[in-house]
């Protein structure tokens, strides 16, 4: 299912972006 895969990246990104470390939450 591509659509479930895009969802998920996109919500890691999300906690990613809105991490507490911001940036510095985008490593890897």
């Amino acid at each position: 299912m591509q659509f479930a895969k895009d969802l998920e990246l996109q919500r890691m990104r999300m906690k990613r972006s809105w991490g507490p470390s911001g940036e510095a939450y985008s490593s890897s």
